[in-house]
């Protein structure tokens, strides 16, 4: 039986930029060990930290376009398998300072809306899909978050009472 002492919450930013029906992907830091390969651009939040300052930050460092952070656009919470690691991300709309031509091609990825022919997770996927349209859409997600959040609950819940 796992121990639920060592509860840990995470603080991730993700930014969400979209240009001429496209949005911008990166590839993931744990393709290894997931099958999100692809995911928007950010990091987590050390602890003190500006969310927006970091998003700025990471995003710079990851696709070498310097942004401007706009309104969070949406925001998922999910649980690890035992519910005892839980991370919040917030993404954020974001607008590039300057053109986009000076991306290295391999560091970055462009999907065009709607796109599913690489890997992303649902949660991502949904964000891609979603991105560019209006606000109506996003109670939608929101929706779905929310049902994939409440299953996630009931998991923990029988995980929980067996123990």
């Amino acid at each position: 039986m796992r121990q639920f002492l060592a509860r840990q919450q995470h603080i991730v930013v993700r930014g969400l930029l979209r240009v001429s029906g496209k949005v911008l992907v990166i590839p993931s830091e744990h393709a290894s060990r997931q099958l999100e390969y692809y995911e928007l651009p950010g990091g987590t939040v050390p602890f003190g930290d500006d969310p927006k300052d970091v998003l700025q930050d990471f995003f710079f460092q990851q696709t070498r376009i310097p942004i401007t952070v706009l309104e969070p656009f949406c925001t998922m919470s999910h649980l690890s398998r035992y519910g005892d690691d839980h991370t919040v991300e917030i993404v954020y709309r974001v607008k590039a300072q300057a053109g986009v031509g000076s991306i290295k091609e391999d560091s970055v990825m462009w999907v065009q809306d709607g796109e599913r022919g690489y890997f992303f997770s649902k949660r991502i996927a949904d964000v891609i899909d979603l991105g560019g349209k209006n606000e109506v859409h996003v109670s939608s997600l929101w929706s779905r978050c929310k049902k994939w959040f409440e299953s996630i609950i009931q998991k923990i819940k029988k995980v929980v009472s067996r123990s």
